[in-house]
């Protein structure tokens, strides 16, 4: 992380604020808040981070559904082809 700290998990800041605000009960109201604010935007980034998967699962999966749409109806289309060239042979005929 930039600034030579270490990376933390999404708990650690808010419970340090904690912490600090049970030794500074001047300002411990404000960092309970300040807390507040954090676990609420963390939680906010971690919902769009979640959606933002699900978006690019659903992508994938999109992208997967032509080929598999091909692969089941190219049979078909060469037996319809087949179909009508002998449809076409009795016509001529």
């Amino acid at each position: 992380m930039a600034g030579g700290s270490t990376p933390r998990s999404a708990a650690a800041l808010p419970a340090a604020l904690e912490r600090i605000a049970r030794r500074a009960p001047d300002v411990g109201a404000d960092l309970r808040v300040v807390a507040e604010k954090l676990k609420e935007e963390r939680s906010r980034q971690e919902a769009g981070r979640r959606q933002l998967e699900e978006g690019y699962s659903e992508l994938a999966a999109m992208a997967r559904r032509p080929r598999a749409f091909s692969l089941a109806t190219t049979p078909l289309l060469e037996r319809v082809g087949a179909e009508c060239a002998k449809l076409r042979r009795l016509f001529a005929a």
